[in-house]
């Protein structure tokens, strides 16, 4: 019976809960991750992390959407901006979105957090003049995460770092994603100390899906028969 629940309660999970539209047609990475400081053992066959820009036109004072990754065979950094989402002053013709890897001087890492990978920096600007243009709704952001332990997507404003509420993408692909409402620096984080136990059973539910919700609730099914069973013993024995 809680076999049969757990097998209805996984598909029903799985069709109510469709993967966010910001990880629609990620491809599974084939390179290896493109490090700012590789780790030792990378240093000899890493490549450097590539940047990310386009320009939106404007008509009629509307800012065009569209998105913008980094230029790279498995994109490390994925941004959509949704039609007029970008605010710009009159005159402006285009506003220039671009997404850069920190390399240098990133900032220090979040307090009781590691940034896994690179930092990046994506900003929004209006042409010509070059001022900030203004974000007035939502973006997406979908960010690849290098291979081990992982928390959440964290937002640099300047001053300090700022958690966000970050999805996971299906089957095991890598990236992670994020709506924002400005712009900053952009980094993956895990708690520092190693692989939280929230990151390993969302790393093990992303990898396996309805498999582990199946197998999850045969467990449950299994001790419950088992409890059964002593009980029934119990009972004979006393009556």
């Amino acid at each position: 019976m809680a076999l049969a629940l757990g097998l209805a309660l996984a598909a029903l999970i799985h069709t109510a809960s469709p993967s966010p539209p910001l990880f629609d047609g990620l491809p599974l990475p084939q390179a290896p991750y493109a490090y700012c400081s590789p780790p030792s053992n990378l240093e000899s066959s890493n490549v450097r992390p590539a940047r990310g820009q386009a320009d939106f036109p404007v008509q009629n004072g509307v800012v065009a959407g569209g998105s913008v990754q980094t230029d790279e065979s498995a994109p490390q950094v994925i941004l959509f901006i949704g039609v007029d989402e970008l605010k710009v002053s009159p005159g402006a013709v285009s506003a220039r979105v671009t997404i850069d890897p920190v390399c240098a001087d990133p900032p220090p890492p979040p307090g009781g957090a590691q940034i896994r990978g690179n930092v990046y920096r994506v900003s929004a600007v209006e042409e010509p003049g070059g001022r900030p243009a203004r974000v007035s709704a939502a973006y997406h952001l979908t960010m690849r995460v290098p291979p081990g332990p992982f928390s959440h997507l964290q937002l640099y404003d300047g001053t300090a770092w700022h958690p966000l509420s970050t999805s996971l993408a299906p089957g095991g692909n890598p990236y992670a994603g994020s709506t924002l409402a400005q712009m900053g620096e952009l980094a993956a984080t895990a708690t520092s100390g190693g692989e939280s136990p929230v990151s390993v059973v969302l790393r093990w539910l992303g990898s396996f899906g309805v498999l582990a919700l199946v197998v999850l609730f045969g467990i449950i099914a299994l001790v419950q028969e088992i409890r059964r069973r002593r009980t029934q013993g119990r009972e004979r024995r006393t009556g």
